[in-house]
Order: structure tokens, then sequence, then C-alpha cells
């Protein structure tokens, strides 16, 4: 009787089936393997104005990663500092600092 191991996808949380095997397990769904990447070295964030003026960090305002080199322009103003999924700290999420 064949066994079978009950996955999530770390991206979309699609839940999926498949044979078990030794070693490790995938964490991303088939069709998220399949997506094409996104170059995340250098991005640019834009969302609508918003007319809130207690947001604590001004629009164009530039962060990056001091460890991975991630650069992003945030061309809204903000409250919170911006965070992304660090490739050299472990693939966890940390804060990016403003520059």
């Amino acid at each position: 009787m064949e066994e079978f191991d009950e996955l999530t996808c770390i991206q979309c949380n699609l839940q999926w089936k498949r044979l078990k095997a030794r070693g490790r397990k995938p964490r991303l769904c088939p069709s998220c393997l399949q997506a094409p990447s996104v170059d995340s070295s250098h991005l640019t964030i834009n969302a609508p104005k918003q007319e809130n003026t207690t947001l604590r960090y001004k629009p164009n305002s530039e962060w990056k990663c001091h460890s991975c080199g991630v650069y992003v322009k945030v061309c809204v103003a903000i409250d919170e500092a911006p965070s992304h999924t660090c490739k050299k700290r472990l693939h966890k999420v940390y804060l990016l600092e403003l520059i």
C-alpha cells in the first residue's frame, strides 16, 4: 500500500499530496515551482496615494537588506518598515533598513 505525504505550499497555502519519499519535503507546490520567479534584487512598489498624514516613512523612501543587498524603493508613505525573505539568512523574514 502506497503512503502519501500531505504538504502545504508556503507561498500559496495550497495543500497537495505526494508519495512518501526520503529527504526534504518540498515547500512549494508544483504550480508555484513552475511559476516564473521575480528578480527581487531591485523592486519599486507603487500604490495609490493616501491622504493620511500620520504615516512614519515618507514617499520615495529607499530600503536595503544589509545581509543580501536587496534594494526596495517605496513610492508611497508607509507606517511600518517593509520586510522581505532573506536568501542569505535561512529564508526567514526580516525588516529592511532605511538608507
